[in-house]
């Protein structure tokens, strides 16, 4: 969500990035992944560790470049965009 005020999703087709809309006919279905910007999901950082949980994550909001992972600034470069929604998850251990 945009600051809880429209679903990520509606943002999507508000801009007209998503892979497809509601109203799309058959050949712009077809032409869309040609002719827009397509988008899968568009997260915030409270959404997206929603959705991590959804997946069976324990997550929390992180910030960029600090992690339990090793060498995590290297692996995301200088080049990456320094705003945006971050999180860092781990499966829990299975139980028997």
């Amino acid at each position: 969500m945009l600051r809880g005020d429209i679903a990520a999703s509606d943002f999507l087709d508000r801009l007209g990035t998503s892979p497809t809309h509601p109203s799309d006919g058959r050949i712009k279905r077809w032409l869309a992944p040609l002719v827009r910007v397509p988008h899968r999901c568009m997260y915030d950082t409270e959404s997206l560790c929603a959705a991590m949980a959804s997946a069976g994550f324990d997550v929390e909001p992180a910030e960029r470049a600090v992690s339990r992972i090793a060498d995590i600034a290297a692996l995301e470069g200088d080049g990456r965009r320094r705003s945006g929604a971050i999180a860092e998850g781990t499966k829990p251990p299975v139980t028997a």
